[in-house]
């Protein structure tokens, strides 16, 4: 059993928690709306980021975005670092930013604190059933001393080297996943236009090279208008922001990942953020 501090309680993070949990570490957590700590059985309520890390072994943060992590660790009074002691495996699984994740893993180094990059694949029935993939980066001793911990939670781990390169690989990730996206609900809606039923497009396209495993799951949700959130797009459409500042860091023209910003963006605009991401194809009617 380990000591487990979590801050962030939302629909990844609660489930993390839970799972550690059931596997027998001891919990306590931090979320602004104290309720959704509650709501996970077994878990320590306390009052900020800075108790979540006191005497803890590892420290977990799962928030929705930069300013949110900013806040979790750096925050003068109530932040992770005014109370994280040297020992303790520090890690981030949050979709950040790649200059945020860069930020944060260079001032854990001038510290002396073991930090670990983390983000997940996989969305909230991965979590329930303990397969997510989990993309590590930083230090190589943390995500040794973490690993025992997060196979609570984890189908896979993959140790991907320098800090950076989790969340690089993120970003792409789900980028392909929502470009992808939109091509499917574009084109579906457009065999619909000219006389396909959905059974026969039901038919066809998933049995084409073109079209992904997860593109098989994705038209089924898109076809049946199943739009609960698993991945809602306000937080798709938070991701291709930090991935178009990604690609254009490395010096590239972000011409798809700008264009895919938009698109969800927009989506936002007509009241779909709350949706998952198979709502998108709503845009097309």
């Amino acid at each position: 059993m380990s000591r487990i501090g979590i801050v962030g309680f939302g629909a990844m993070g609660s489930r993390i928690a839970k799972n550690l949990i059931e596997a027998g570490h001891e919990v306590k957590g931090y979320n602004r709306n104290p309720q959704k700590v509650e709501s996970v059985a077994g878990v320590q309520l306390v009052g900020s980021p800075s108790q979540a890390a006191d005497n803890v072994e590892c420290l977990i943060v799962m928030v929705r975005d930069d300013a949110a992590s900013q806040w979790a660790w750096t925050d003068p009074q109530d932040g992770i670092l005014q109370s994280l002691a040297k020992d303790t495996v520090a890690i981030d699984m949050s979709t950040l930013s790649y200059a945020w994740v860069a930020e944060l893993s260079q001032q854990m180094q001038t510290l002396g604190y073991e930090f670990l990059e983390a983000p997940v694949v996989g969305t909230r029935p991965q979590a329930d059933a303990k397969q997510l993939t989990v993309l590590c980066a930083g230090s190589e001793s943390a995500f040794l001393k973490a690993k025992g911990t997060l196979d609570a939670t984890a189908g896979k781990m993959l140790f991907l080297g320098e800090s950076g390169r989790a969340c690089a690989l993120k970003l792409v990730i789900n980028s392909l996943f929502g470009i992808q996206t939109l091509a499917f609900a574009e084109m579906t809606q457009a065999l619909r236009k000219v006389g396909f039923d959905d059974s026969l497009i039901a038919k066809i396209l998933p049995e084409l090279p073109v079209t992904s495993p997860i593109m098989k799951m994705m038209l089924t949700l898109m076809m049946e208008g199943n739009f609960t959130p698993q991945f809602p797009i306000e937080l798709v459409a938070k991701d291709f922001d930090y991935s178009r500042d990604f690609v254009s860091s490395l010096g590239l023209r972000p011409l798809m990942s700008e264009s895919a910003r938009d698109i969800f963006k927009l989506a936002e605009k007509e009241g779909l953020g709350d949706r998952n991401i198979s709502a998108a194809i709503r845009l097309f009617d």
